[in-house]
C-alpha cells in the first residue's frame, strides 16, 4: 500500500495535469545540454493538439522537425536570444503531421539550476488571433487603397497625389496636365451617365498609353493629371503627350446609339529632380494647360513651348480683361481701390522684368497684381459695406484664401490662383493665411508683396497717410528679409530709381 506521501504526490500531479489540460496553452520545461542540443524535461497536455498526432506519437516527436521551413530561422535566433537575455518570445509557425499550419506564440524564461540551463515555457496556438490580424490588415489595405481611388474611373485620385508623389524617389519626372475639353457641353446634351462613361473611357485610353511605372490621377471633374518618371527629354514628354492627345481624339465613345467625339488639352512639363521641384512642376503643367486651353483646344504644349514665345498678352488680351472685370466688381466707386491694383500690376511686372524673369512669369505678376485683393473686393461687394476694412476686421487674414478660390474657379485665370493665395505671406514666414517663408513662397507672390507695399505706403488712405518717397524707401529697407524678400527689395528700388520701359497697361 502506498504511503500517505505517494498519495498526495499522485494527486497533486493529478490535479496539475487537469489544470494544465483545461487550459489552452501547452506547457514544457527543457533542458540546453553541454553540447548545446536541447531535451524536454516535462510535457504537458495539449502538445499532440499543436503537432497534429495522437498522445503517444507527441511524446518523442522532436518539435523543431514540425516548425515550418520558412520560421526556422526566426526559430533558432530566438532561442539562442533566450541564452543571452534570458528570456524567450516568438511567434512561428508549426506544420503538423496531419497537414494542418498553426500560428504559435512560445514565450520562456531561462534559469540556471546547480549548472543546468533550464528553459520553462509555454506555447499558445493563434492561429484564430492571426487569422482575424490578416482578415482587419486586409481590410484595412482595401479601405485605404478605396481612399486614395477615384470610384469611377479606378484611378488613383487627387487625395493620393502627395504620397505617390513622394514615393517618385530622385531623377527626371514629367507630368501631363489633361482637361477634356467642353465637358459640360457632354452632361448637358447627353446626360451625367453618359459624361461618367466618357471619363470611364479616357482612363483607360490613358491606361494604354502609360507604363506600369507611371501613375495617373483624377484630378476632378474632367481633369487628370498623368506622372511619368524618367522622362528627362522635351521629345520623350511631348511624345507621350501626344499619344494621349490623339488617342482620346480618335476613338468617340459609344453610348446609347450615340457617338460622342472627344478632345483634350494639354499642359506638359518635366524636371530633374522631383522630390524637390514637385510643386513647381505642378503649376507649370497646369500653365501648360491654361495655354493650350487659350491657344484653341485640342493640342498640348510644354511650358518651354511658353517660355520661347517670350509673348505677353497686351492690354487688349482676353485674360486680362476677365482679371480685370473680376476685380472691379465691387471696387469703390472713386476709383482709389482700382488704381493701387493697376499700380500694383505695374510694379510687380517691373520688378519680374528686372529679375530677368521669363516673359510668362512677367504676365502672371501682372495678372496676378490685378487680382491680389480680389477676395476682400468681392467680400465687401457681398456685405456692401463700403469703404476698405481695417486689418483688424478678419478681412485681412482671410481674404487670400478666399481670393485664390474664386480665381480658381475661374478657367482661364486658374494658373494665378496660387499666387493670389500666397501674396499676404512674408519672407519670414510670418504672414498668412499658410505662414510660408522663404522660397517656399512663390516668387510672383513675393514681387507682388513688395509691389503691394510700397503702393499702400505712398498713396494716401483712411486709415493712414501717405509716406515720403524717402521715407517709403527707409521702410523698405528696415523690412527687408523680415516682411520682404530682399532680392525683390532690391529690385523694386532700382525699378523706382529707373522703371524704363512699362509695356502695355
Amino acid at each position: 500500500m502506498a504511503d500517505l506521501g505517494e498519495i498526495e504526490i499522485f494527486q497533486a500531479h493529478a490535479t496539475l495535469t487537469r489544470i494544465l489540460g483545461a487550459i489552452e496553452e501547452y506547457v514544457y520545461v527543457g533542458e540546453f545540454l553541454p553540447d548545446d542540443s536541447y531535451r524536454v524535461l516535462f510535457a504537458g497536455p495539449c502538445r499532440e493538439r499543436f503537432l497534429g498526432m495522437a498522445v503517444e506519437q507527441a511524446r518523442t516527436a522532436v518539435w523543431a522537425n514540425y516548425v515550418h521551413p520558412a520560421d526556422m530561422d526566426r526559430f533558432d535566433a530566438a532561442h539562442a536570444g533566450a541564452h543571452r537575455t534570458g528570456r524567450l518570445d516568438a511567434e512561428y509557425r508549426l506544420v503538423g503531421a496531419d497537414g494542418c499550419v498553426r500560428w504559435v506564440r512560445d514565450r520562456g524564461r531561462l534559469r540556471v539550476e546547480n549548472g543546468r540551463r533550464l528553459l520553462d515555457g509555454s506555447i499558445l496556438d493563434v492561429t484564430a488571433i492571426k487569422a482575424t490580424q490578416a482578415a482587419l490588415e486586409s481590410a484595412q489595405a482595401a479601405a485605404h487603397h478605396a481612399s486614395q481611388t477615384d470610384p469611377l474611373t479606378g484611378v488613383w485620385n487627387r487625395r493620393s497625389l502627395d504620397a505617390r508623389m513622394t514615393g517618385l524617389g530622385d531623377g527626371p519626372v514629367g507630368v501631363l496636365m489633361l482637361d477634356l475639353d467642353h465637358f459640360k457641353n457632354i452632361n448637358d446634351l447627353f446626360g451625367h451617365a453618359a459624361g461618367d462613361a466618357v471619363l470611364i473611357s479616357v482612363a483607360d485610353q490613358l491606361r494604354a498609353i502609360t507604363r506600369e511605372t507611371d501613375s495617373i490621377f483624377r484630378m476632378g471633374g474632367e481633369e487628370f493629371l498623368l506622372v511619368l518618371p524618367g522622362l528627362g527629354e522635351d521629345t520623350a514628354l511631348r511624345a507621350v503627350a501626344e499619344a494621349a492627345r490623339t488617342r482620346i481624339n480618335s476613338q468617340p465613345v459609344r453610348v446609347g446609339g450615340e457617338s460622342i467625339e472627344l478632345t483634350a488639352s494639354i499642359g506638359a512639363a518635366r524636371c530633374d529632380n522631383a522630390p524637390t521641384e514637385i510643386d513647381t512642376l505642378l503649376r507649370a503643367a497646369d500653365r501648360g494647360l491654361y495655354e493650350a486651353k487659350r491657344a484653341g483646344r485640342n493640342r498640348v504644349r510644354l511650358i518651354t513651348d511658353n517660355s520661347e514665345t517670350g509673348a505677353e498678352p497686351d492690354s487688349d488680351s482676353a485674360a486680362l480683361r476677365l482679371a480685370r472685370a473680376v476685380a472691379s466688381v465691387g471696387a469703390d466707386p472713386e476709383g482709389a481701390l482700382e488704381a493701387h491694383l493697376s499700380e500694383v500690376s505695374r510694379l510687380a511686372m517691373q520688378v519680374a522684368r528686372r529679375l530677368s524673369c521669363p516673359a510668362q512669369q512677367v504676365t502672371r505678376c501682372r495678372l496676378a497684381g490685378i487680382l491680389h485683393e480680389v477676395g476682400k473686393i468681392h467680400a465687401l461687394a457681398a456685405t456692401r459695406s463700403g469703404p476698405m476694412p481695417s486689418d483688424e476686421s478678419g478681412y485681412t487674414r482671410t481674404h487670400p484664401t478666399a481670393g485664390a478660390a474664386l480665381v480658381a474657379s475661374i478657367p482661364d485665370l486658374r494658373p494665378l490662383a496660387p499666387i493670389v493665395g500666397q501674396s499676404h505671406e512674408r519672407y519670414d514666414g510670418t504672414g498668412h493665411p499658410g505662414g510660408i517663408a522663404g522660397d517656399k513662397v512663390l516668387l510672383e507672390a513675393r514681387i507682388i508683396s513688395a509691389a503691394n507695399a510700397w503702393s499702400a505706403m505712398t498713396n494716401h488712405r483712411a486709415q493712414r497717410p501717405a509716406l515720403t518717397h524717402k521715407a517709403a524707401l527707409d521702410e523698405l529697407d528696415r523690412v527687408a528679409g523680415t516682411q520682404l524678400d530682399p532680392r525683390v527689395v532690391d529690385a523694386l528700388r532700382s525699378v523706382l530709381a529707373d522703371p524704363g520701359p512699362t509695356g502695355p497697361d
